[in-house]
């Protein structure tokens, strides 16, 4: 039985016909944007959350995309809400955030 790779490139190239909106794999360009650094920190930004907190590893063969699937499984489950930019939390995360922050306002208030 013959293995056959398919890399990210070829995989961009198979699905130019197809009706996909969106490619099933997350460029290091694209994962570094979701995790509000820049490509030179990707690599130890990758790997602190990768031992902290689970984030997936890239593909095997390339290693330079991620299964689009498995980032955004772990961006709406993960405790390393913190890591994320506000905007690419979820929102579930923000309204937590909103909420405990007018709680802390309002008991606050009725301290003083």
């Amino acid at each position: 039985m013959r293995v056959v790779r398919i890399h990210a490139h070829n995989l961009r190239i198979l699905n130019k016909g197809c009706a996909m909106e969106q490619s099933p794999l997350y460029l290091a360009s694209e994962v570094a944007a979701l995790l509000g650094c820049s490509l030179a920190t990707l690599p130890a930004k990758w790997r602190r959350l990768n031992r902290d907190h689970g984030f997936p590893r890239p593909l095997p063969g390339n290693g330079n995309a991620w299964s689009r699937y498995l980032v955004n499984e772990w961006i709406d489950t993960t405790d390393a809400e913190r890591d994320l930019p506000r905007e690419r939390r979820p929102r579930r995360a923000v309204a937590i955030e909103q909420q405990r922050q007018a709680l802390e306002a309002r008991y606050a208030g009725g301290m003083v």
